[in-house]
């Protein structure tokens, strides 16, 4: 900001803002909640509304800003505002170019002209991320699927005819994911319809406990697509009728009628049969992309637009008998799972790379592959039982989809790697043995006795007593709710009272190789318990009609948590745990309870069983059971120091899962001990108000006590590493660990009883910190803090201080020796970032003054630089980038030199405090002064001046591409240093340009002086009809030659020394430039040299009914012998200290011949003056800051030039 007058100085003063942007609020909004910096007060309120800009709608906000002095720097203009304007996207597409415009003015005593200017563009970036999820794959039933009788047209595989088979079902997902979390799914741009992409389905059957598939397996036992179904809505897009034991008609006619529902995706799909595989091309249309503001996807950034469960019948035969008979064994199917080929577009066209084989396209490449093991056994074996075990998260219900909970099982395999890998537990931890069982409800098969021998590995894991235990079974009720039926529990030990003598034993023990006692405490008298036997004895009743309104599949649940031993002995083991499950049904136990299989009612098979508990040790000796799975085949994963799992853990979880154990796993957390004011932790620091200071926080914690688990009083060593950023410094002796924090912002906060824990600070080639922390023997049962500051940046070297919106992220990691596995990333590994606000720490103007001079005048500017902190500014910078053609600042001819620099300190700064340097350098022509630090001027050539004047000693004809102030001195706190600079040009013209760009290592702006252009042009023509109007039927008069002269007729020179003359074209016209300030100016008309005036007159002037355009001005210049010329009087041409642009041009100063002898009109001369050109508001430049959007820079429009 400047005043009119270079020597008047204001301690208050109002900005009035007007932004205009060409979008509706549905596209892009100004966010006023956000400009804090907006004015309140009374008349100043801001406002929001449209205005029509050449027929597009602009959207607009206007507002002010009010500036007021300081005690320290009590004077604002001149000097610098600055604001902020946030600017909130909404539905723009990618790409969008936003681009708002500025107009700024003055009130009080300062210009009030408006000053335009357009922002730097900023590019919408909404570019969708799409992703294809494979979410889950089971297996659900075994029947008997006739594919001829179909409920839909579009049915799939029509002529497949009746197929025997286990059918699984796949979850798939398809999704917009952003990659800010942060933001949930704003910035993600709409997805045209439809999506398309295929599923690759592999089914490979193997011997049970074989790692190889089946040779030669026909293509014929490959999957096929049954159904699919939108998964929120439950319409089949593509519906077969189930067996009558799935489902029945009016569930099928339900389906279809919800065929219709606009709310649901439209999932379309094809198969296509390869050599061992099998594609699914998939199209997906009518895409759920509403947004849901409580829809938890979402907030993380995830945008589902559909769901969907596609239904596949896996053959179970070949040639009408069994597949395990077929072979001879029992067997599992191996099917995996992969998408790939997504093709998709958004609305602006962003089209999907090209993938046709895998998932490389895709947001997220780790949820594109799933797999399941599905046993098949021999004749006499119920097909439809089922068993998955596993290691779970002790105290919590076991799950059918796999928790991801990390606070349970340290390590747990989820996902595609569900059916290879290996859980890891810290010693002393408890963990839960957890076991589920699957049958057909068919009511003979319904089960009245489950038990499940759960071994263990007894040198690892013990059971303890009266742990928790989990049962949980969903049965044919008729309200369809679940039964809780309690397990009886007995533990085994080997006949001769030792631990598994290998995994292999373990693997192939079965109920009849162990004896069993009620107790704990009784069997341990006999020996190691290496097993628990879990026996339910609730007869699962039977209600048709539930069972035929559901899948026909009853779930029985049962887990019990075991201690994970303290011994330092186990760790670096492998805990293997496998269970056989065996289960008696109606069928099998009709003749020893005497009762009808069929027709015996639930309350006869309650009864019964509450009586005779049979023991399951004897009782598989006497009835063979219906279900029954043994776990001879399993293999457990296995572990490397270093690389972690590297095999086993084979055929999924029907038979066994492993464990490994560790002493330890270290756990960190970092943020800052500072509060947000909203009950979070700080994350901006304003340097404005003096917050330079961090006072960190870092959470270890070994034994994982908040998420309730229970572990031993062990000792450990823990190191813990900590990077700073290179503008964070470590301030000694404030680390303690432990203690009472308490907050002192903008100071550094202060920590009570703690420990004082200094660390190894290392000072790293990069400018960052390491800092070091050995904890050593430190409770692992225990929770610790690490409490230590730093300060921000370095208030006395602006080389090396943080400047406004720079982020600084603090990095931590933890370990422990005694874990041998490598540690999980997101748990020993964290990081913080802190934001830096500054929008005063200098201030910087600079204008011309004046704002235009005469051809080969001296140009003058003057600039400040002022320390806004309240404390001494060291090693302060002051440069100037001088005019040069080089950049688009300036344009000129001719050179200039350096005439004169003048210093003058205000507030408390002295002239001895700093020296000035130059340089010639090319490379400073378009350099960036904001970016100059003391550093890089320290090899320029001193500039010398006189400390008591202030007046710089200028070597004649120096012309430096640059020059700076270097303090040798702090700048103390709300000084200011005036700089008055004067060039001299030499051969320039009118309209040359020239800028001078200021910095000080923060900011930058820059100023223009502009040699000003006087120019006076017209038309010549001859009026046809003599009415003093020139018009289209009107001839234009060439060749007429057009000269600038005094009142004596004497030619006016021009800057090169020439005559200031012009010749009219074929369009009559002429232009004189370069017009010197002055009055008493004519332009005379004289004829070309073959042609003659004498018989002609001048029109009629200013005539009735025309324009300044279109009447003539000129009046003759005769003698005897006639009319020889033509001659118009001027009105004066200004000085540039009266110019109110750097341009004056006085048009349409026209003359008109009659080419007819007419009467001649006398006609007084009217004076019209004409000011012309464009208004200059003296509204400088201010510094560069980052914005949301760009930047508020303001400066005169130049002239000469384009923009």
């Amino acid at each position: 900001m400047a005043s009119k007058n270079s020597k008047d100085y204001y301690k208050d003063a109002r900005i009035k803002f007007k932004f205009s942007m060409p979008f509706d609020t549905g596209v892009a909004e100004f966010s006023t909640k956000e400009m804090l910096w907006m004015d309140t007060a009374a008349g100043y309120g801001y406002k929001v509304g449209y205005e029509d800009v050449k027929g597009a709608k602009y959207q607009t906000l206007t507002c002010w800003r009010h500036v007021n002095g300081t005690k320290d720097n009590p004077t604002v203009v001149p000097g610098m505002a600055t604001v902020n304007l946030p600017i909130n996207v909404y539905g723009a597409p990618n790409g969008t170019k936003i681009q708002p415009t500025v107009q700024a003015s003055m009130e009080h005593n300062t210009d009030s002209e408006a000053i335009t200017k357009h922002l730097e563009t900023v590019t919408v970036s909404a570019a969708p991320r799409w992703n294809i999820e494979l979410a889950s794959l089971k297996r659900i039933q075994s029947g008997t699927y006739d594919f001829g009788e179909s409920e839909d047209g579009d049915a799939i595989n029509k002529t497949a005819g009746k197929v025997t088979g286990v059918l699984s079902h796949l979850t798939i997902n398809v999704a917009n994911i952003s990659t800010d979390h942060a933001k949930g799914i704003k910035g993600l741009e709409a997805t045209n319809e439809p999506v398309t992409f295929d599923v690759k389905i592999s089914n490979q059957w193997r011997r049970q406990g074989a790692s190889t598939p089946i040779a030669n397996q026909p293509n014929s036992l490959q999957p096929l697509a049954w159904s699919i179904a939108n998964g929120s809505n439950s319409w089949m897009a593509i519906f077969h009728k189930y067996p009558s034991d799935r489902s029945n008609t009016k569930e099928a006619e339900t389906f279809n009628s919800q065929k219709k529902n606009d709310n649901a995706s439209e999932w379309k799909m094809t198969q296509e049969t390869k050599n061992g595989y099998i594609i699914l091309h998939l199209t997906v249309s009518h895409l759920d992309q509403h947004y849901n503001p409580n829809n938890k996807d979402q907030q993380n950034g995830i945008l589902n637009w559909a769901s969907a469960g596609i239904d596949l019948v896996n053959p179970t035969k070949i040639n009408n008998k069994n597949l395990a008979d077929q072979y001879g064994s029992d067997l599992n199917l191996q099917q995996d799972v992969w998408d790939m080929n997504l093709q998709a577009s958004s609305v602006s066209g962003i089209k999907a790379k090209s993938a046709p084989s895998d998932s490389s396209n895709q947001s997220i490449i780790s949820d594109d592959e799933t797999g399941v093991s599905i046993p098949l056994y021999v004749s006499g074996m119920a097909s439809e039982y089922n068993q998955d075990i596993e290691y779970g998260c002790a105290g919590w219900e076991w799950q059918d989809t796999q928790t991801r909970d990390s606070s349970c099982i340290l390590f747990q395999q989820n996902g595609s790697s569900v059916h290879d890998g290996s859980d890891v537990a810290v010693r002393g931890q408890k963990v839960m043995l957890a076991s589920r069982i699957s049958y057909s409800q068919n009511k003979t098969n319904l089960p009245v006795i489950r038990t499940r021998l759960m071994k263990i590995d007894s040198t690892v894991l013990e059971p303890y007593e009266n742990a928790s235990t989990w049962n949980w079974n969903r049965a044919s009720l008729g309200d369809g709710k679940n039964i809780f039926s309690e397990s009886t529990l007995a533990y085994g030990v080997k006949k001769d009272g030792k631990a598994w003598s290998s995994d292999t034993e373990q693997a192939k023990a079965g109920i009849s190789d162990l004896n069993y006692y009620n107790s704990i405490s009784e069997a341990k008298k006999h020996g190691e318990i290496v097993a628990i036997l879990a026996t339910s004895y609730n007869a699962a009743p039977y209600n048709s009609s539930w069972v035929e309104g559901n899948e026909g599949i009853g779930r029985d649940f049962f887990g019990l948590d075991v201690q994970v031993k303290t011994g330092r002995e186990i760790i670096n083991k492998t805990a293997q745990y496998t269970v056989q499950s065996l289960m008696w049904t109606r069928k099998d136990l009709a003749a020893k309870a005497g009762l009808d299989a069929d027709n015996a009612s639930n309350k006869d098979w309650s009864n019964w069983i509450s009586k005779n508990k049979l023991d399951p040790a004897k009782l598989v000796k006497q009835v063979a059971p219906t279900g029954r799975v043994d776990s001879t085949p399993y293999q457990k994963a296995k572990w490397d120091d270093v690389q972690g799992y590297v095999g086993g853990d084979t055929a999924d979880r029907h038979y066994g899962d492993s464990l490994h154990i560790v002493a330890e796993i270290a756990q960190v957390s970092k943020s800052t001990d500072q509060s947000d004011g909203n009950k979070g932790s700080k994350q901006t620091y304003d340097i404005d108000n003096g917050q330079r200071y961090v006072d960190w926080k870092l959470d270890l914690n070994i034994a994982s006590n908040p998420y309730g688990r229970d572990t031993v009083d062990t000792k450990t060593d823990m190191t813990v590493t900590d990077t700073l950023p290179s503008k964070l410094h470590y301030l000694s002796s404030t680390a303690y660990l432990g203690g009472d924090y308490k907050e002192n912002t903008p100071s550094q906060g202060s920590v009570a009883n703690g420990t004082r824990i200094e660390p190894n600070a290392t000072l790293n080639a990069d400018g960052t910190t390491t800092l070091v922390w050995h904890l050593d023997n430190i409770d692992t049962s225990k929770q610790y803090t690490i409490h230590y500051s730093t300060s921000i940046g370095d208030a006395t070297d602006p080389d090396n201080d943080v400047v406004n919106a720079e982020q600084l992220t603090n990095k931590v990691s933890v370990s422990t020796y005694r874990s041998p596995v490598r540690p999980k990333m997101d748990l020993t590994h964290s990081e913080y970032t802190i934001k830096i606000s500054r929008l005063k720490l200098t201030t910087l103007a600079i204008k011309a003054d004046p704002l235009v001079n005469e051809v080969n005048s001296a140009l003058h500017w003057k600039s400040i630089k002022t320390n806004n902190l309240e404390t001494p500014l060291s090693n302060p910078i002051a440069t100037a980038i001088m005019p040069n053609t080089a950049n688009t600042l300036s344009s000129y001819h001719g050179d200039w030199v350096l005439a004169g620099i003048h210093i003058s300190p205000r507030n408390g700064s002295q002239l001895g405090d700093g020296h000035l340097v130059y340089s010639t350098d090319s490379k400073y022509l378009t350099a960036d002064p904001s970016n100059i630090k003391t550093t890089d001027v320290k090899d320029w050539k001193t500039l010398p001046f006189d400390s008591t004047t202030g007046i710089a000693a200028i070597p004649q004809n120096l012309h430096p591409t640059a020059w700076a102030w270097v303090g040798d001195k702090p700048l103390p706190g709300g000084s200011s240093l005036m700089f008055d600079i004067t060039i001299q040009p030499s051969n320039n013209r009118p309209a040359d340009l020239y800028g001078i760009r200021w910095g000080d290592g923060y900011n930058k702006t820059d100023a223009d002086v502009t040699v000003v252009q006087r120019v006076v042009s017209g038309i010549v023509w001859y009026d046809k009809d003599g009415n003093g109007i020139r018009e289209d039927t009107d001839a234009l008069a060439s060749n007429v030659t057009v000269t600038l002269t005094d009142s004596n007729g004497t030619p006016v020179l021009g800057y090169d020394g020439k005559p200031l003359a012009d010749t009219t074209d074929k369009d009559g016209t002429y232009r004189i430039v370069g017009i010197p300030a002055g009055s008493g100016y004519q332009v005379r008309f004289s004829p070309g040299r073959r042609d003659s005036w004498l018989k002609l007159k001048v029109t009629a002037k200013n005539a009735k009914g025309s324009t300044k355009a279109t009447n003539s001005a000129a009046d003759p210049i005769s003698d005897t012998s006639g009319m020889k010329g033509a001659y118009i009087n001027l009105n004066d041409f200004p000085s540039p200290s009266q110019m109110a642009s750097p341009v004056y041009e006085d048009v349409y100063e026209n003359c008109g011949i009659i080419r007819v002898v007419m009467p001649y009109l006398e006609t007084p001369i009217a004076s019209m003056p004409f000011t012309g050109g464009r208004l200059l508001l003296v509204l400088v430049a201010i510094s560069s800051l980052s914005l949301v959007v760009g930047l508020v820079l303001l400066r005169p429009q130049k002239t000469g030039r384009k923009h």
